[in-house]
């Protein structure tokens, strides 16, 4: 369903307040309890306001949930074509890939269980506006792969391996880290700690190449001090 514009509408900061208030309360309702167990009125005590309020802005649970996804995605969009139009050339893009789309979900760590628990039920809430923008970050990845082919610094994958790699490292390195501490307390080791996220968006970024490089690419790659 639509979402209302009420910041706009209304004007003023407090408005705009008021509604960012709702999205982040929110946003921590549905990664704890998901779309079936968030409860409005959970999310109105959080951010301080009254359903009625709540309901002008987003009008029901639903359109309150198409509203928070779409945030967190245009962030990750415009993460993403910040890295993708930087001067560099297509291995170099796909690490500013990386290291972009990494920072985004350190920022909103919440969204990679949002995007765990919509994999698990076949995206059932998700509405068209946010299966859209999910499937355009899918176009980006795949274009820049097109690109690096012709330019001959990477051979020809299939785009969709690629995305997966990449929101898979990226999603699990977020979404299972009270998981990962777990098994490392069970193992008494702590064998499972990931690396800062900068080093391991390269790490990740190191294997995705030696990949998709192209032969003379892995080549010059692994020669390298």
């Amino acid at each position: 369903m639509a979402v209302r514009r009420a910041g706009r509408r209304q004007g003023g900061d407090g408005a705009a307040g008021r509604r960012e208030a709702i999205l982040r309360a929110a946003l921590r309702e549905f990664a704890t309890r998901g779309f079936e167990g968030a409860r409005v009125d959970r999310v109105a005590r959080m951010a301080r306001v009254n359903k009625a309020m709540l309901y002008y802005y987003f009008g029901n649970k639903a359109g309150l949930y198409e509203a928070v996804l779409l945030q967190n995605f245009e962030k990750v969009h415009n993460a993403l074509d910040g890295a993708l139009a930087l001067p560099l050339g297509a291995e170099g893009r796909l690490r500013a890939v990386l290291e972009a789309l990494f920072r985004v979900l350190e920022e909103v760590p919440e969204h990679p269980v949002l995007l765990l628990r919509e994999v698990a039920s076949g995206g059932v809430h998700l509405p068209p506006a946010v299966l859209r923008r999910m499937g355009e970050a899918f176009l980006k990845v795949r274009a820049l792969l097109e690109d690096g082919r012709r330019r001959g610094d990477f051979r020809e994958v299939s785009p969709l391996v690629v995305h997966l790699q990449i929101i898979g490292a990226a999603v699990f390195l977020r979404a299972g880290a009270a998981l990962r501490k777990r098994i490392a307390g069970s193992l008494g080791q702590e064998g499972l700690a990931a690396p800062p996220g900068e080093d391991f968006a390269r790490q990740v970024g190191d294997l995705l190449l030696w990949g998709v490089g192209s032969p003379r690419q892995a080549v010059a790659t692994r020669r390298r001090p």
